[in-house]
């Protein structure tokens, strides 16, 4: 009976040990599986935002490149009237054609401000994406542990229990033995 007991203590302790085992490995498995979605999810947002900053630089200097052609057109235009009159010397002349220039650099400066703070603030976006994945990931790799550890703790306390028991059995064992060694010899 003692054996019997023993070795279902003992199985009972292995099947613990293994359904322990198997829980942390399905949780590290778990926070691996749930740590590449998310790196994946990052990578492809900033990989996103990057293609938009791209565009949207893109986008600035075709509109600066329009704004050139308008400003050249406009000084063509400027010289041909002038041509006409005779007034390419004048004063008014160079007033005119510098005022073309100077409106051309505010839009060009514009374009350029409007562009950068768009670029900045998907900049701001991917460093967002990139904070949030890692807090992500820590947050599952701490769970991740905290369920081991939890485990490895349920493991401990079944072990404990199983030894508390065997010895309790043996105890008892050993007193039915002194028991029935007192009834033989008395």
């Amino acid at each position: 009976m003692a054996a019997t007991s023993t070795i279902l203590l003992g199985a009972g302790l292995a099947l613990s040990a293994a359904a322990t085992g198997y829980s942390m490995s399905a949780a590290n498995s778990q926070a691996k599986a749930q740590n590449s979605i998310i790196q994946e999810n990052a990578r492809q947002n900033i990989a996103e935002l990057t293609r938009q900053q791209q565009e949207v630089a893109q986008i600035a200097a075709e509109k600066k490149g329009d704004r050139a052609r308008i400003a050249d057109r406009e000084t063509s235009n400027l010289r041909a009237i002038m041509a006409e009159k005779g007034g390419l010397q004048t004063a008014n002349y160079d007033s005119l054609i510098g005022q073309i220039g100077y409106y051309e650099g505010m839009d060009f400066g514009r374009i350029d401000a409007n562009a950068k703070a768009t670029i900045d603030g998907m900049q701001t976006q991917k460093e967002r994406a990139s904070t949030g994945a890692l807090q992500q990931i820590e947050m599952n790799n701490r769970e991740s542990l905290n369920m081991k550890v939890g485990a490895g703790l349920q493991l401990a306390s079944t072990a404990i229990s199983a030894g508390y028991q065997y010895k309790s059995r043996r105890e008892q064992e050993d007193e039915r033995t002194r028991q029935r060694q007192d009834r033989a010899g008395g």
